[in-house]
């Protein structure tokens, strides 16, 4: 039997999403995600690294910017390891979206979506 796991984050983009293209013409779309965990002096942010595909990808990099609050539904992970200057170990959670939903954005819910106001059905 195999095993999956599914990862929920809910949080702010610490940067615009970067978009680019394969060199098979498949769109991805890269950002940095802040997720806040406790509260006052205990407060810590902790940063994940996603990567998003397909038309996914294209909507966040036009519809998203810094500062904009997303749920990411990811599938597929993986933590990057180096060392730092100093010789520490680093790391860094990247996970490879599902889905992104659009909870907060600085450009509103119907921004950029190539239908005129007249022509909605509601």
């Amino acid at each position: 039997m195999s095993t999956s796991a599914t990862l929920i984050f809910r949080g702010r983009l610490g940067n615009d999403p970067q978009l680019r293209t394969t060199q098979t013409g498949e769109p991805v779309a890269n950002f940095n995600l802040a997720i806040d965990q406790g509260y006052g002096e205990r407060k810590t942010t902790v940063w994940v690294r996603v990567a998003v595909w397909g038309k996914q990808a294209e909507a966040c990099h036009r519809h998203l910017s810094k500062g904009d609050l997303v749920c990411v539904h990811a599938e597929r992970f993986q933590v990057a390891v180096w060392s730092a200057q100093d010789k520490t170990p680093q790391g860094q959670l990247e996970v490879t979206a599902r889905r992104v939903e659009f909870i907060i954005t600085k450009r509103g819910p119907a921004a950029d979506t190539g239908a005129d106001e007249d022509s909605l059905p509601f």
